[in-house]
């Protein structure tokens, strides 16, 4: 496909105006010293150094290239495990359109900015599931996101139990082979935070059971909460979720384990509200986190040599400056 466009008439008459206007501008200048009997040769010299170190000034910001340089060019990557919740509080609608709905965008924005990682998605609820296992393959992870959703598991295995996923993720790392666990490793765990009040003290223990295993090995966790901190009631059967009294709940999120998580493993917390996204602070973290090399290359670039054309520029302009030229004679 050829990309080469011939100039158009814009360009045309832009290119005429100016060496029109420059041409005006010479003429002004010729009639003004002979009106006040001014030395042309003095001021013909200031003239044409002005327009010499100008129009290297030209020059120079259009990046002329001369030659050819090497310069090594490597691939990185890394494995980012990534938890999401999908208990049905994560129907909330705090956040619009939902918080799942939000938290599947900027998954898809996330992993449009890790070309070369590897990633996949774990789901939660009281209970954890692989579904999709770690792969380069960008459309797979974009079909899988799409397909989130709080129905996936049935309604006796709702609740949320934040050390379920890590617990699966450490099994998966544990049963990869040595060598690739060296790669660099990075797991995001999405959620509201909310754990039932049945068997909290229980989930509690567990997560600080995990997290030491995790922090051995040092895989660090980056947490980020989802909701509002008004929090919104739960979308459920055309109608709001309700307690046992009959009450309809009102689901917001619980940030204290989610820090505790990312306290005890190195990592970090973030937050997405109504008001506060801090997402691409976690792109930011992750990138942070030290890639192993992929594949290295070396290939020839232009050499873009506009920084001694400026440099002449520059002492031009200088010597314009110090170079006092006496325009009149008294």
């Amino acid at each position: 496909m050829n990309w080469y466009q011939e100039p158009g008439i814009t360009e045309f008459v832009v290119t005429l105006l100016f060496f029109g206007f420059y041409m005006w501008y010479l003429f002004r200048m010729r009639t003004i010293s002979m009106t006040l009997s001014i030395n042309l040769v003095r001021i013909s010299f200031k003239l044409a150094l002005r327009t010499i170190y100008f129009g290297l000034m030209i020059i120079a910001l259009a990046g002329p290239s001369c030659g050819t340089t090497q310069r090594e060019l490597k691939a990185v990557g890394r494995d980012i495990y990534i938890a999401v919740d999908l208990s049905l509080s994560m129907n909330a609608q705090d956040i619009q359109p939902s918080r799942i709905e939000k938290v599947k965008h900027e998954l898809k924005a996330l992993l449009g900015e890790f070309v070369s990682d590897k990633a996949g998605i774990f789901i939660f609820t009281s209970e954890a599931a692989v579904q999709c296992p770690l792969t380069y393959d960008k459309n797979m992870l974009n079909v899988v996101i799409n397909s989130l959703n709080t129905a996936i598991f049935p309604m006796g295995r709702q609740g949320t139990d934040l050390s379920a996923p890590l617990k699966l993720i450490y099994e998966k790392y544990q049963a990869t082979q040595e060598e690739n666990r060296k790669q660099a490793k990075v797991i995001v765990l999405i959620s509201d935070g909310e754990i039932p009040s049945d068997n909290q003290s229980e989930i509690i223990d567990d997560i600080y059971t995990i997290t030491a295993k995790l922090k051995e090995e040092n895989l660090k966790v980056l947490t980020v909460a989802v909701g509002s901190k008004e929090g919104a009631k739960i979308p459920f059967r055309n109608a709001f979720k309700r307690d046992y009294a009959g009450n309809e709940v009102v689901t917001k999120p619980d940030t204290r384990l989610l820090k505790e998580i990312a306290d005890q493993t190195g990592g970090k917390f973030f937050e997405v509200t109504d008001t506060k996204n801090e997402m691409p602070k976690l792109m930011t973290e992750i990138e942070r986190v030290k890639g192993d090399v992929l594949d290295s290359r070396i290939v020839d670039v232009s050499a873009n040599k506009y920084f001694y054309i400026l440099l002449i520029a520059f002492i031009l302009a200088m010597i314009d400056i110090l170079l006092k030229v006496r325009t009149v004679e008294i």
